[in-house]
């Protein structure tokens, strides 16, 4: 696997104008088999909590809080970011939002 990830290059075409060509240093080569499986592998073992729902590159954290206890969604998703990095990825805040359903 490290020889088909190793000394690769691209460069990037505009109209007529080539760019010169740069080394990758990280990255999996697009439509590639092993693509998907070097997300994949690392995505299913991570869980956090009892309602971790995944879909494709997006998970999604649940949870049902009974009268009166508290949340327990900031120790759930700052466990799920420690096992992202443990894998060597990245949660993007930006990306992160909350919504609160009204108490029944």
């Amino acid at each position: 696997m490290l020889d088909f990830l190793r000394h690769r290059t691209q460069h990037v075409k505009v109209s007529d104008v080539l760019s010169y060509w740069l080394l990758i240093s990280a990255g999996m080569p697009q439509g590639s088999f092993l693509g998907p499986l070097t997300f994949i592998i690392p995505v299913d073992g991570m869980t956090a909590g009892d309602c971790t729902h995944k879909y494709i590159d997006d998970t999604t954290l649940t949870e049902l809080i009974p009268r009166p206890a508290t949340s327990r969604m900031q120790l759930v998703v700052d466990d799920l970011a420690f096992q992202a990095n443990q894998c060597h990825m990245n949660v993007n805040e930006n990306c992160m939002n909350g919504r609160r359903l009204r108490k029944c």
